[in-house]
């Protein structure tokens, strides 16, 4: 009869361990932790917060309570934070879908309101993600109220309509010093379809890739609004090329276009250094939606956090110029980060296909956490390469942030000690979606915006904090880091990482009699239990358990 074993996450800390391990804020630290800080922006409130590498608040951007995020945040190379927020009641807004915004801010390091810009009434509403670049602007994601009839008449099949509007994406950029637009693009203007042949936009789907097909997403995705027609959740800009990263979750696609255009140029198909004016110039994850694969060529999810490797690595980094995402729904129980190389050809300034498709073939690399369980995520998260070839990562539907080195091994993790709208006290047990989190990203020391700024701790966020926590587990964690048993669940075998080698690493049964044992290495070890019979065993190393359900079908 097939086994299958299930474990159990309980980590439990016998003996003299039962009061040294957090629940919430720092969870870990190894040695090979990278020194920094990490930024976090819930969804929940509008507040933004710095810890240190222990946990520690070293800043924080505190809000009314009656805002929540809208979503994304970022602090900028002055040291300023730049965000979005929107009210918390939405009843009166005219539009409205998860990752709904409206407001963006620039403040000072000391929470001072520089500058202010609102979108939000009964046409268009300011959405998820925003970008400073290089001149002072900000690019912005917009949405765009289209009535029944707009779609009509641009090719939408009526029985696609269920909520008798779409919502339209746009970018605009927008110049703080006037507040003007000064750019913007649309997609309304780059549609094709192959529905209504009376409509000017009627076409060959499959020979356009380059134009976006109107009767996609034909009844909703993802328990979001039929009307939120592509849900954009994140774009990045790329200065040196001047184009624009864009990540449609619901296509399961990431599409790029060209900024060198004028606005005029980008509502057509000429102009702009690729010379497709606002035309699409790539699109990759799911070769379907211009017709050129199928559901088996599909390689993106729900993807979130859609960026350039440009801004953290050094121009000499052989993963310069990649794109990084996190792939959410890749099954219903497992995400993970990746970086993917798109063929940009710069002599012909355009990216390469292969075949009628656009390459690459699949991702370069996949991120993975060791126990992946801790991964998953169905909603927005991060993946960051940090300089030292680090992965900083997030996922957001767990508030949980963590560090793995070069070879997959996890290095620091920390847990967002927030339910709902508060803080909670230290020992508290959060579940997914109580402290979701959009905006996580990890600074270096030496980052221009830390400058001349007091960067010592200053308190907690969680309530109640164990103030000795990060000392003790630094100090006590390479001979005997927690033994945490994954993957859950596995079929054949229990699989553990040590820090460092020394002493046994034994698996006791209910019992107490020792079953399994081996000398503990500095590396990834596993037990064998196919041969064990159902029951409940402890997996022990020095003073730390953990207990291990083994289970028959």
């Amino acid at each position: 009869m097939k086994q299958r074993i299930f474990i159990i996450l309980l980590a439990i800390m016998m003996a003299g361990k039962t009061d040294s391990q957090n629940t919430v804020g720092l969870i870990s630290k190894n040695q090979g932790a990278t020194e920094g800080f990490t930024f976090v922006y819930p969804i929940n409130q509008a507040n933004g917060y710095l810890v240190d590498g222990c946990g520690a608040l070293v800043n924080a951007w505190l809000d009314d309570p009656t805002f929540m995020a809208g979503a994304a945040a970022y602090l900028t190379p002055q040291g300023q934070l730049l965000k979005t927020k929107r009210k918390i009641n939405f009843a009166q807004d005219k539009i409205f879908a998860p990752g709904a915004g409206g407001i963006v801010e620039l403040r000072t390091w000391d929470n001072n309101l520089l500058w202010q810009y609102e979108l939000n009434n009964e046409q268009f509403r300011l959405h998820h993600d925003i970008k400073l670049m290089p001149n002072n602007h900000i690019l912005m994601l917009v949405w765009e109220e289209k009535s029944k009839e707009e779609c009509v008449a641009a090719g939408r099949n009526p029985g696609f309509i269920s909520d008798g509007k779409i919502y339209n994406e746009k970018i605009i950029e927008v110049d703080p010093s006037t507040s003007e637009i000064v750019w913007e693009w649309s997609v309304w203007d780059h549609l094709i379809q192959d529905f209504d042949s009376t409509k000017v936009n009627y076409g060959n789907v499959a020979a356009h890739p380059e134009r976006i097909d109107i009767n996609l997403n034909t009844a909703g995705s993802f328990g979001l609004p039929n009307a939120d027609w592509m849900h954009i959740n994140s774009f990045d800009y790329h200065p040196m090329l001047d184009q624009i990263l864009i990540s449609a979750p619901i296509f399961n696609e990431i599409m790029i276009i060209d900024h060198s255009t004028t606005t005029q140029q980008a509502k057509g198909s000429v102009g702009g250094l690729g010379k497709k004016g606002g035309d699409l110039l790539f699109r990759w994850g799911n070769p379907a939606n211009y017709r050129q694969g199928t559901a088996a060529d599909q390689k993106l999810f729900f993807q979130h956090d859609t960026k350039w490797l440009i801004y953290d690595i050094p121009q000499n980094h052989p993963d310069f110029g990649k794109i990084s995402l996190f792939n959410n729904r890749v099954t219903a129980t497992t995400s993970w980060g990746a970086i993917l190389n798109p063929p940009w050809d710069m002599y012909q300034w355009s990216y390469t296909q292969t075949g009628t498709t656009y390459g690459p073939v699949d991702f370069e690399r996949k991120i993975i956490h060791p126990n992946p369980v801790k991964q998953n995520s169905p909603i927005t998260s991060v993946v960051q390469l940090l300089p030292n070839n680090h992965i900083f990562s997030a996922a957001g539907n767990k508030g949980y942030c963590y560090e793995l080195d070069a070879n997959g091994e996890l290095l620091w993790e920390y847990i967002l000690p927030y339910r709902g709208f508060g803080p909670v006290t230290q020992g508290s047990l959060l579940i997914p979606n109580d402290n979701p989190v959009f905006s996580f990203k990890r600074f270096s020391p030496d980052f221009s915006g830390f400058s001349d700024k007091d960067m010592s701790a200053k308190g907690w966020i969680e309530l109640n904090p164990d103030s000795t926590f990060c000392d003790r587990i630094t100090a006590t964690a390479s001979p005997f880091d927690v033994i945490s048993p994954y993957p859950n669940p596995t079929s054949d075998q229990i699989q553990w990482t040590n820090l460092v080698s020394g002493g046994q690493v034994y698996l006791y049964d209910v019992n107490g009699i020792m079953v399994k044992t081996t000398a503990a290495k500095g590396e990834k070890q596993s037990f064998m239990v196919s041969d064990l019979p159902t029951g409940l065993y402890c997996l022990m190393r020095g003073d730390l358990k953990s207990w291990v359900m083994v289970q028959k079908n």
